[in-house]
């Protein structure tokens, strides 16, 4: 994830609308580690902003969890 956020400067879609979680907190596998990420590049002149991104419980249909992020057209 350095690479994509510190080099190609993509924003991690849950922190940029939770900053204040904790990495332990964003689980997203059965093995209570984040290995499922929406990254996302916002521009000053996007008329497409992020409004919402969570984390959805997919079990038992698969090991991982869902990222849902949602955009609103302004």
């Amino acid at each position: 994830t350095h690479l994509i956020t510190q080099e190609w400067h993509y924003q991690d879609a849950l922190k940029l609308l939770h900053p204040t979680l904790k990495d332990e907190q964003l689980v997203t596998c059965a093995y209570g580690t984040r290995i499922d990420y929406i990254y996302l590049r916002p521009r000053r002149d996007d008329q497409w902003k992020l409004s919402k991104c969570s984390i959805i419980n997919t079990q038992p249909a698969t090991d991982h969890n869902a990222i849902f992020a949602e955009f609103e057209n302004y």
